[in-house]
């Protein structure tokens, strides 16, 4: 029947190497860092979890609108309710992943 067929969501359009150039050109800070604290903390992944959301948020900023409204929507609430916002980046992966998911869709990973 057709009213049971899911929609088909169009492909993501891939990210042109320019477009690429110049979101690391724009997110080079939340970048620098986290390579920073990876060389200083090798085998401590927890130490840079946060700029590892937040690289991945920049890019999503222009590559995935919603979803880095959703996280930072998300982050903004724990953050309030907390009072500490290391705990609220923790508490809101499963929008840090959507994020990367949508940007790996896009054929981009800050993180490579």
């Amino acid at each position: 029947m057709w009213w049971s067929k899911k929609p088909q969501t169009p492909a993501a359009e891939p990210v042109s190497k320019a477009e690429q150039k110049r979101l690391k050109k724009k997110c080079v800070a939340p970048l620098k860092a986290l390579q920073s604290c990876k060389r200083a903390n090798p085998d401590l992944p927890l130490a840079y979890a946060r700029l590892e959301s937040r690289a991945i948020e920049c890019y999503a900023e222009v590559l995935a609108p919603q979803q880095a409204l959703a996280f930072k929507e998300c982050y903004l609430q724990k953050a309030e309710e907390q009072e500490h916002s290391d705990y609220a980046a923790n508490d809101c992966q499963v929008y840090v992943a959507a994020m990367q998911e949508a940007l790996k869709q896009r054929g981009c990973d800050p993180l490579q």
